[in-house]
């Protein structure tokens, strides 16, 4: 994706020991038209309980431009017996009480 002054790439590890990583990062510099889109990316963890086990993916989102998708993926981080199955609602603009999806 273009990015006009900057971009940033961060890496992060969870383990308490040390790890050996290797990456590359390719580019080019080179001019990037006015009308060229942009990648907006979010990246969140949090833990849910029974008792409110509903997680908002994408929430109050304004302004044009296209949605590309979301990865989501469970990880059990406690010792508690749930495997992580569930169902993935979707309300869309103006959905109140019952998703479209």
């Amino acid at each position: 994706m273009p990015f006009r002054r900057r971009a940033r790439v961060t890496i992060t590890s969870d383990l308490p020991e040390h790890i050996n990583l290797a990456y590359q990062i390719t580019y080019a510099q080179t001019e990037v038209p006015d009308g060229a889109g942009y990648l907006h990316a979010q990246w969140r963890r949090a833990v849910t309980d029974r008792a409110n086990p509903d997680y908002v993916i994408l929430d109050e989102v304004r302004g044009h431009g296209r949605y590309v998708g979301t990865f989501l993926s469970w990880s059990r981080l406690s010792q508690a017996a749930w495997f992580g199955e569930g169902e993935i609602k979707i309300f869309i603009d103006g959905d109140d009480e019952f998703p479209t999806t």
